[in-house]
C-alpha cells in the first residue's frame, strides 16, 4: 500500500464522528456524498510534484493568527477531485467535491459545509458526516473550450445563479456578469493594455450608473501580477494602495496573498499561503 493511500485511510477514521454501522445507514439514506469522498480517500491517489498541497487562512501577519487549512487530492492523471477543509483545531469543516468531462473540462463542483463554523464555539470535532450541502456549480464551455456559464444551485432557494463569461474578437475576456433569476444584477468588467495583459478591473451594480469598485492591476518583470490597487473605499480616483499583495517563489509559484480592508484605512482582512508538493 502506498504511503498516500494509507494517509489516506488514516484520515477517513480521523475525519467521521460515527461508527460504521450508523455511516452504513447513513450512506443507504441520503449522505451519498460522504460515500463519495470515503471511496476517493481510499484510492491511490498522486501527489503530483509542483501540484498545490495546502491553504492556509490567516487574519493576520502571525502564524497564531490562522483560521483554517484546505488541502487538495489528486487523482491518477493528477487532477483535482477534492479538497478538504480544516479548522486550526483540525475539526473538519469543509469538503469540495470536482467532476471532470471526457475532454478534461471541470463541470461540476459540490460544496459541502459544517453550518456556521466561524461563529460555533465548539465544533464538537466537526466532521465529514456533521457537514450540509453548501451549493452546487455547474460549469459550460463553447465548441473551443472557453468557459461561457457558471450556475449555482443552493438548498432551500428558489433562486438562480449565474454567471455569464464575455470575451472579444481576442478570445480576451471581457467582462463576468452576474445573473439572480434571470436579471442582470452586477458586471466585473476587464480592460487590457496592448500586449493583452488585463491592467484594470471594474465591479458594477446594473442599476447604478457609478462603480462600485475599481482595481488596477500591476505586475513584476515576468509578467505576474503582484499587485491590485486602489483608493479609500475602492475609489481608483483617490490616492491608491495596494488592497491585493501576490507572493511568488523562485519557481513563479503563488505562495501568498493578502487583501487589505479600504474602508477601514488599508488594514489587513487576511492572508493565504500556498503550498506545493515537492
Amino acid at each position: 500500500m502506498s504511503s498516500v493511500k494509507k494517509i489516506s485511510l488514516i484520515l477517513v477514521l480521523g475525519l467521521l464522528s460515527c461508527t460504521d454501522s450508523e455511516i452504513m445507514e447513513s450512506l443507504e439514506d441520503q449522505n451519498v456524498w460522504l460515500g463519495e469522498v470515503i471511496s476517493i480517500l481510499q484510492r491511490e491517489l498522486s501527489e503530483p510534484e509542483g501540484k498545490l498541497n495546502l491553504i492556509y487562512h490567516y487574519r493576520g501577519e502571525d502564524e497564531s493568527s490562522m483560521v483554517s487549512y484546505r488541502k487538495t487530492f489528486y487523482d491518477h492523471e493528477e487532477r483535482e477531485i477534492l479538497d478538504l477543509g480544516f479548522s486550526a483545531e483540525n475539526d473538519t469543516i469543509g469538503a469540495l467535491l470536482t467532476y471532470y468531462n471526457q475532454k478534461g473540462e471541470i463541470i461540476e463542483r459540490k460544496e459541502y459545509q459544517y453550518p456556521d463554523w466561524q461563529h460555533s464555539p465548539n465544533l464538537n470535532g466537526g466532521a465529514l458526516d456533521k457537514l450540509e450541502w453548501l451549493r452546487t456549480v455547474y460549469f459550460n464551455y463553447d465548441t473551443e473550450g472557453k468557459l461561457i456559464e457558471k450556475e449555482t444551485l443552493m438548498p432551500n432557494s428558489e433562486q438562480k445563479s449565474k454567471v455569464i463569461f464575455h470575451y472579444n474578437d481576442l478570445n480576451q475576456l471581457v467582462a463576468k456578469e452576474y445573473f439572480q433569476n434571470n436579471e442582470s444584477i452586477d458586471w466585473h468588467a476587464y480592460e487590457h493594455d496592448v500586449h493583452g495583459v488585463v491592467h484594470k478591473e471594474t465591479w458594477k451594480f446594473s442599476r447604478f450608473e457609478e462603480p462600485y469598485r475599481t482595481y488596477l492591476y500591476r505586475y513584476n518583470e515576468k509578467d505576474l501580477l503582484t499587485a491590485k490597487e486602489t483608493g479609500e473605499l475602492y475609489n481608483a480616483e483617490l490616492e491608491k494602495k495596494d488592497v491585493h499583495q501576490y507572493f511568488y517563489d523562485n519557481m513563479d509559484r503563488l505562495i501568498e496573498e493578502k487583501e487589505y480592508y479600504p474602508n477601514m484605512g488599508f488594514q489587513l482582512f487576511f492572508r493565504k499561503a500556498y503550498k506545493y508538493h515537492e
